[in-house]
């Protein structure tokens, strides 16, 4: 044990898995799982202070559930927030899954550290960040502006 912030990562895409344990592992005791049917027994066996769930595409839903059942099992839950980097949660969503904080978008790379060290310290943020334009959406946008 190393007297650092325990967190879970519950994401299922690997290279999203990865580039998170990457970033966060500079200040946070991390664990990474694929399989949201055995966070409950993760939660129980790593005993993290925070969970991270990415929210995957087309998943919104069951996201939001699995949010709300870790925050009203017994005991003193951990606390959960969301990465939702399709940005597809509204507020009017966060209402009612109890999450204790929400990063939407397409963040700069420090900030998902920033992020849940503010969750941590009690705070309940609710950030987005803009979607990073593509390489083909740069060329449209050239397309469309009158000459320079």
């Amino acid at each position: 044990m190393t007297g650092r912030p325990r967190i879970l990562v519950v994401c299922a895409r690997p290279v999203d898995r990865l580039r998170l344990l990457d970033r966060l592992r500079t200040g946070f005791d991390v664990t990474a799982i694929d399989d949201p049917g055995v966070l409950s027994r993760a939660i129980r066996r790593i005993a993290p202070r925070l969970v991270l769930l990415v929210v995957p595409r087309g998943r919104r839903w069951e996201t939001l559930r699995l949010c709300r059942s870790i925050k009203v099992g017994t005991g003193a839950p951990p606390r959960v927030a969301l990465l939702d980097f399709a940005d597809s949660v509204t507020p009017a969503h966060l209402e009612g899954c109890d999450a204790d904080g929400y990063l939407g978008g397409e963040p700069p790379t420090g900030a998902v550290v920033g992020f849940a060290q503010v969750v941590l310290n009690g705070e309940r943020p609710q950030i987005r960040h803009p979607a990073r334009a593509t390489a083909a959406a740069r060329l449209l946008k050239r397309l469309r502006s009158p000459g320079d």
